[in-house]
């Protein structure tokens, strides 16, 4: 059973009492219930929270078509997802190339299917042991059909006898009601030195100042329960024990997309239970190269992690 916390009461990360109410928004993507959803803000740390999320019913807001648990896509999705592949490529092969180990071991926290892990084995022929960590039961499937050892399991519960080298979490640490006990459980799976790979919305970013009011694409309302920038989820990691850390920017395609598609329905005349995907896949691919072409001048709407899990400060 969910523990019932009151975020409203105490900031969660610094604990502070004063809070804004930003905007009250609905399920816009998947459209897995009519209720509205309250997002606040931290007045001392930022740290955005959506109000009672231990009350939601995971069943519910993480339908059979959740984006994470399907193998097949669209072949414009399909085109997006090689363009960012070829980066991921680039990003991963710079954090192996720092581990000096033969074999090397690897845990993916919420990655369904296990896409991430594919290129991990890509980029390197060291990459031994592959493991995934999810709940969906057709993923585990899929997973295990490519060769990854599936745990169906929240990462709150998980047991495991081995250590990894690296640990990637993309897009899961804004779906979880205690992010500070998630990260502690990974540190006690990591090896001296591993590092740990995080990916998650910004909320320092331009497209965030923009339709934080309105409906911003970061919420995923109502499955991101807690929302960060640079600075409070630096707070967040020394809160778990991890100090060696750095920050890098990513594009925001989807974040962008959703902004649009949630604050501008009705101007767009939009089907209230259904999104266009000719639209969608447009407005992707511009704002894929707009991200890009402005994280120069501006934040973007979503940032890599990069921990190293050392006792003592160090450049990483």
């Amino acid at each position: 059973m969910v523990k019932k916390i009151n975020y409203r009461s105490s900031c969660y990360l610094c604990g502070g009492k004063k809070f804004t109410k930003l905007s009250v928004v609905k399920d816009y993507e998947y459209f897995t219930s009519s209720n509205e959803y309250i997002y606040y803000q931290c007045d001392n740390c930022d740290l955005v929270f959506l109000d009672n999320a231990y009350e939601l019913n995971l069943k519910i807001i993480y339908p059979k078509n959740y984006y994470s648990y399907l193998n097949r896509k669209s072949l414009f999705r399909h085109f997006l997802d090689k363009i960012k592949g070829l980066t991921d490529k680039f990003f991963l092969k710079s954090i192996l190339k720092q581990i000096k180990k033969n074999k090397i071991n690897v845990l993916d926290v919420g990655g369904g299917t296990g896409f991430v892990l594919d290129t991990f084995k890509d980029v390197d022929s060291r990459v031994n042991r592959t493991y995934e960590v999810d709940l969906d039961d057709k993923a585990g499937e899929i997973a295990r059909s490519k060769g990854h050892i599936y745990i169906k399991s929240n990462i709150q519960n998980c047991k495991l006898n081995i250590k990894f080298d690296v640990i990637i979490i993309f897009n899961l640490i804004e779906h979880v009601i205690d992010p500070v006990h998630v990260m502690r459980k990974l540190k006690t799976f990591s090896n001296k030195s591993a590092f740990i790979l995080i990916k998650t919305p910004c909320t320092s970013s331009l497209n965030f100042k923009v339709f934080k009011k309105l409906y911003w694409g970061g919420y995923h309302a109502p499955r991101h329960f807690f929302l960060f920038n640079k600075k409070n989820f630096g707070l967040l990691l020394n809160k778990s024990g991890f100090f060696n850390f750095k920050f890098h920017h990513t594009q925001g395609a989807p974040q962008w997309t959703y902004s649009i598609i949630g604050s501008f329905r009705k101007i767009l005349k939009i089907n209230s239970k259904k999104n266009p995907t000719v639209l969608i896949s447009i407005l992707m691919l511009f704002f894929a190269f707009f991200d890009f072409a402005l994280k120069k001048f501006f934040d973007t709407d979503q940032f890599f992690v990069i921990i190293n899990n050392t006792d003592k400060k160090k450049s990483i």
